[in-house]
């Protein structure tokens, strides 16, 4: 499996976060990736699991962090409750890649993340994506 599509398992379980009560990122994990399996119609490694488990369990444990820095990157005029769920889990994993993991370069992870917006999102998603995503270079 390529590492894109690893990345967009990653992305579906961090989307899933906010519905989860008492979130845990191995639980889910182990409950989610035999979907995620399903749907892509693929058996995915355990080392590509790990990848997903650590992506995952990078974004909730630096949430608050990764946030502020959404947050600081937005209009003054946004909220980080005014964007799309299926946004807001794209830029939390690409702030997640560029800030705290050093294995992505960060324009890889900027790309990455608006392929997934492209997918996932609305009509206007991959250029908010990208902008937002460029402010946070910036920072």
């Amino acid at each position: 499996m390529e590492r894109s599509r690893v990345r967009e398992a990653a992305f579906a379980l961090i989307f899933s976060m906010p519905y989860h009560e008492d979130f845990n990122a191995a639980a889910v994990c182990e409950e989610g990736v035999p979907l995620i399996e399903g749907i892509f119609g693929e058996k995915i490694s355990q080392k590509n699991k790990g990848y997903i488990e650590g992506r995952v369990s990078g974004v909730f444990s630096n949430l608050g962090d990764i946030d502020g820095k959404i947050k600081a990157a937005l209009r003054e005029d946004w909220g980080i409750d005014r964007i799309n769920r299926a946004d807001l889990a794209i830029l939390r994993l690409a702030a997640y890649e560029i800030f705290f993991d050093g294995e992505v370069p960060p324009p890889a992870a900027i790309n990455e993340a608006v392929e997934l917006a492209k997918a996932y999102g609305d009509e206007g998603s991959a250029k908010f994506v990208n902008g937002v995503l460029g402010e946070l270079m910036k920072s």
